[in-house]
């Protein structure tokens, strides 16, 4: 889609050259293709690997170290950071995903930043410091029992429907 691409491409040029490639073992997942140029931008470096889409998402994330969101445009709710929440996984993500998801904040839950050189900065960051992924991680958990579970939001997406149907409020 639109945002995996612009986050693609946002990683490509504005991340990648300022990160220390050879020190990770990065993997793309989720998109069904990469345009030609993009794949290029990638191919001098064999520690980034296109894993395209992956049967078992959650498995992916829950080995990963870091869960990097690098997507650049603002878009509402980002339920595949939910996910990551859920599965207690240390977020850094670009601050474009923050304004749909106010719940996520940095420093308590994830690590935010705007530019490709704070972005790739956080990534090292969080890379070199077991503990700190680890507390970042179980922080992101609590959020998630706090705001997401289906008890939670459903109880909430249940009371807007029912304020909607009695004209309360308009959809």
């Amino acid at each position: 889609g639109i945002a995996t691409m612009s986050g693609l491409y946002y990683f490509a040029e504005d991340i990648l050259p300022h990160l220390d490639v050879d020190q990770y073992d990065i993997h793309i997942c989720g998109a069904e293709g990469m345009p030609k140029d993009l794949a290029t931008r990638f191919k001098p470096w064999p520690q980034i690997k296109w894993r395209g889409f992956v049967p078992d998402i959650r498995k992916e994330i829950l080995q990963a170290d870091i869960f990097l969101c690098p997507t650049p445009i603002t878009l509402g709710l980002r339920t595949r950071l939910i996910e990551v929440m859920s599965l207690g996984g240390c977020i850094v993500a670009h601050t474009a995903n923050q304004p749909g998801m106010p719940e996520m904040q940095d420093g308590v839950n994830a690590r935010l930043a705007v530019g490709g050189v704070e972005l790739a900065e956080l990534v090292r960051v969080c890379a070199h410091d077991a503990d700190f992924r680890r507390e970042m991680g179980n922080r992101a958990r609590q959020t998630y029992e706090e705001y997401f579970t289906p008890e939670k939001a459903g109880g909430r997406i249940a009371s807007m429907v029912e304020n909607a149907v009695k004209g309360k409020v308009a959809v």
